[in-house]
């Protein structure tokens, strides 16, 4: 049996990997990358990358 200690460390990061893995939090910060700064973290084809935006967008009812 854990520890309360961690058992708090294990809730603390599952609600940050939650937070991390929403799709507005990943929406948000994609978006804020410069283009020549996703280019170079991402091998990901743009077209790809705009596609899954658009339909995270209209998961959130923003489309």
């Amino acid at each position: 049996m854990p520890t309360p200690e961690a058992a708090a460390r294990e809730n603390i990061d599952a609600a940050l990997r939650e937070a991390l893995s929403a799709p507005d939090f990943l929406r948000e910060r994609l978006r804020a990358l410069p283009p020549e700064k996703f280019e170079d973290i991402s091998s990901a084809d743009k077209y790809v990358v705009s596609r899954q935006l658009y339909a995270w967008d209209r998961e959130l009812g923003r489309h």
